[in-house]
């Protein structure tokens, strides 16, 4: 869906206030040149150029390299087209497998995508009653498998812990960015599904609501910091860098 006129020039303007500024890599200007072409100004604009900025910040180099999207490939994925060996999706039913060789890939990106896997099927009655992470596990065991030794994962998904889904939890609400999500989940959660791959870089960025640095401090503070709780890693999107050990 585009944005209206209005909703277009502060999205603009922030993006110039909270990523253009600290910017020194071409490969994003020719993304946001890219973007505004083939994507311009629809809702999910801001974090489109918020996750590829991080991605070149974090040491993104897919020269002569394979990139593959878990899912329909985003505008992200086809600009790296133009620089990567090949950049594709990937096919399969993400609960049990991607359908590729292993260590076939030097990059795998993952867009919000974690949040959608469902349990496999069930085969006992607590399958029926309980989440058992099943689909989700074996998504980050196929992340593993088709990933070459050294290589990347580049992956966002919906912060359980964030600055809005606990606002929402105080507000007698369900405390999730999203409802129809099948779950979302915190950093340390995470980190333990993908125990298989290193960490390497960490970050939750405020994407989605599209409050600036000075407009979201007070907000934290009023939240977290006077209540004695720590106001760090509180964006709606976790943002890893993940690699495959040798």
């Amino acid at each position: 869906m585009n944005m209206n006129e209005e909703k277009r020039n502060y999205i603009v303007a922030l993006r110039r206030q909270e990523i253009d500024k600290y910017n020194t890599y071409d490969d994003y200007n020719d993304f946001v040149a890219f973007l505004d072409i083939h994507s311009p100004y629809n809702d999910h604009y801001y974090r489109y150029c918020m996750t590829f900025f991080l991605m070149c910040k974090y040491g993104l180099d897919v020269k002569d390299k394979m990139v593959i999207e878990t899912g329909h490939p985003s505008p992200i994925t086809l600009f790296l087209q133009r620089k990567a060996k090949a950049a594709t999706e990937t096919k399969g039913d993400l609960r049990y497998a991607i359908e590729m060789d292993a260590d076939a890939a030097d990059v795998v990106l993952s867009f919000e995508v974690m949040e959608h896997i469902k349990d496999q099927t069930e085969t006992k009655f607590d399958d029926i009653v309980l989440f058992n992470d099943s689909g989700v596990r074996q998504f980050a065991a196929e992340i593993t498998r088709v990933l070459r030794p050294g290589g990347v994962l580049f992956m966002t998904t919906p912060n359980a812990a964030s600055l809005y889904a606990v606002r929402e939890g105080l507000c007698g609400r369900p405390p999730m960015l999203f409802r129809p999500h099948v779950r979302e989940y915190s950093r340390p959660e995470i980190e333990q599904i993908f125990s298989d791959l290193r960490c390497e870089e960490y970050i939750s960025h405020y994407s989605l609501f599209y409050l600036s640095t000075s407009q979201r401090e007070p907000v934290l503070n009023d939240v977290f910091t006077s209540r004695g709780f720590s106001a760090e890693d509180r964006g709606e999107l976790h943002f890893f860098k993940f690699r495959k050990p040798l």
